[in-house]
């Protein structure tokens, strides 16, 4: 049953990737505007997807933002977060990959993200990306 999950993770990437040229936040991109809840959901998503390191791809990102949150990541949301999040200097981008930077990792770390339950983690995570509270 995993499999044909991971096969309808791909699946979205693929179409998500393929409307941006192959690149998960194209170069020129709007500005994404202010932050919203689900900016911390993609950021534990893609730390949870990098762990320790490495770089993460989009199928991987939908996976745990359907573990966390029993949903997946629409496509306003993963390009809003994302640009969002690199403005923040929080994710650097290589084609239909990307990774916490230092100074993301360092903010996971400080607000106590690492290691954390997940309550924890989506407070930590909406105190660095300056997220609101779901509004459900």
């Amino acid at each position: 049953m995993a499999k044909d999950y991971m096969k309808a993770y791909r699946k979205l990437a693929n179409r998500y990737l393929a409307e941006r040229r192959g690149a998960i936040l194209p170069e020129a991109h709007a500005d994404p505007g202010p932050p919203e809840w689900s900016d911390a959901w993609l950021l534990i998503s893609i730390l949870w997807v990098q762990g320790d390191g490495g770089k993460a791809e989009l199928a991987d990102i939908l996976a745990a933002s359907d573990a966390i949150n029993h949903t997946i990541l629409l496509p306003a949301e993963l390009e809003g977060g994302f640009a969002r999040l690199e403005r923040l200097g929080f994710l650097t981008f290589d084609g239909a990959t990307c990774s916490a930077t230092v100074s993301g990792l360092e903010a996971w770390h400080k607000a106590g993200g690492k290691g954390a339950s997940l309550a924890k983690q989506w407070k930590a995570a909406r105190k660095i990306t300056g997220a609101p509270e779901s509004s459900s």
